[in-house]
């Protein structure tokens, strides 16, 4: 019991830091947010299995030196940041000018899939840091790299994916107000501000 104690007390950054980076607005939360909102909950789920697939296998590659690799390759760095950030634009342009939702009726097009999901954390910037502070938070935990990679697993399975499930339920719970022009203009001004902000937390975060 003393031991799973301090163990756990060790393992208290590294929930704080998942906890805090998955919370706040980044490409993940506000894909998810916006799928919520064009396509309803059970049509997004796919997207949010995918990020635990792409995530997980993030960390395996970060654990294994994927990550200082990209860590230290300036050119790799900026050329995620860029991928990050246009799809981003891209995503904002496509809610703005996307027709009013009426009422719970769903939107045309498909939501991304678990592989498409999994595969974009490939250039999303900010699960690459996420991945590599987190392998970096456990460098001094008495654990072997396996089981590093299952209390990561499930740290971001319980913390994460709980967090990400908020800002899906976001995107849903405010479908039935953007009928009118009053409420879409309030929505894609935030969804507008959290898409700045999350562009400008991937060059200077």
């Amino acid at each position: 019991m003393i031991e799973l104690t301090g163990l756990f007390e060790k393992l208290l950054p590294l929930f704080g830091f998942v906890f805090a980076s998955t919370i706040t607005p980044g490409p993940n939360n506000l894909m998810l947010a916006a799928s919520g909102k064009r396509f309803g909950y059970r049509r997004t789920l796919p997207h949010l299995t995918g990020i635990v697939v792409g995530v997980t296998g993030l960390h395996i590659a970060c654990m294994f030196g994927l990550g200082e690799v990209v860590a230290d390759s300036a050119a790799m760095t900026t050329g995620l940041k860029l991928f990050a950030s246009a799809y981003l634009v891209y995503l904002i342009v496509q809610l703005a000018s996307a027709p009013p939702a009426k009422g719970e009726q769903q939107e045309e097009g498909r939501p991304l899939n678990i592989a498409q999901a999994a595969l974009f954390q490939l250039i999303n910037p900010k699960a690459w840091i996420m991945a590599i502070t987190s392998i970096a938070l456990l460098s001094g935990v008495a654990l072997t790299a396996t089981e590093k990679i299952v209390v990561l697993f499930f740290a971001f399975l319980f913390i994460g994916v709980s967090c990400n499930h908020l800002w899906l339920l976001s995107g849903i719970s405010i479908r039935r107000y953007l009928a009118s022009t009053a409420g879409r203009w309030a929505f894609n001004s935030v969804v507008g501000a959290l898409t700045v902000y999350a562009v400008v937390s991937i060059w200077y975060g």
